[in-house]
């Protein structure tokens, strides 16, 4: 993670305020759902994933490169670019 220069207070309720810039940048929406992460040194927030992003199948998903994909769309996946690389390298 990189510093962001930001600095914020949390109040007497134990809430924090995401500034606007960050919000945005980001992509986060009012109902967007978040997960907060204790990391040891720190307290991270990201999106919080639930689901295949093809699918939205929450059996035997994993993340990857910020994404969720459930086994069996990547196995499709999988398939389909093998096939595909297979065709392409024959002609």
């Amino acid at each position: 993670m990189k510093p962001l220069g930001i600095s914020v207070t949390m109040d007497s309720f134990g809430r924090i305020t995401i500034p606007k810039s960050l919000r945005l940048t980001m992509g986060f929406e009012p109902t967007t759902p978040l997960e907060m992460l204790a990391d040891g040194s720190g307290l991270r927030i990201q999106n919080h994933l639930v689901g295949c992003m093809f699918c939205r199948s929450d059996i035997k998903v994993v993340a990857w490169h910020g994404s969720v994909v459930c086994r069996a769309c990547a196995s499709d996946i999988l398939a389909k670019s093998v096939k595909d690389t297979c065709e392409y390298t024959s002609e």
